[in-house]
């Protein structure tokens, strides 16, 4: 899962962005499912995947949601990573 912190007038764009970016990772192997989310407050754009497995995410998206302090064109701080987990 990752975080966007849109800047002001900017969700819209990053949403988008974020749209085009699941459109084309469709069919990736190992990839159920994927898309952008917007939250209640219309502030952050999350972006939710799910893998079969770990590998399959590495393997496709290698050095992909590693947390840093860059921030991205049209967004007004860095973003949050989050990797989940279902409990065995």
């Amino acid at each position: 899962m990752a975080v966007h912190y849109p800047a002001p007038g900017r969700l819209e764009e990053i949403h988008a962005s974020m749209r085009r970016m699941a459109e084309s990772a469709a069919g990736t192997p190992g990839l159920l499912e994927i898309g952008p989310w917007l939250d209640r407050d219309r502030t952050r754009v999350v972006g939710v995947s799910k893998w079969e497995s770990r590998e399959a995410f590495e393997d496709a998206m290698p050095g992909s949601g590693v947390p840093n302090e860059i921030i991205h064109p049209g967004e007004s701080r860095p973003r949050e990573y989050f990797h989940l987990e279902s409990p065995a």
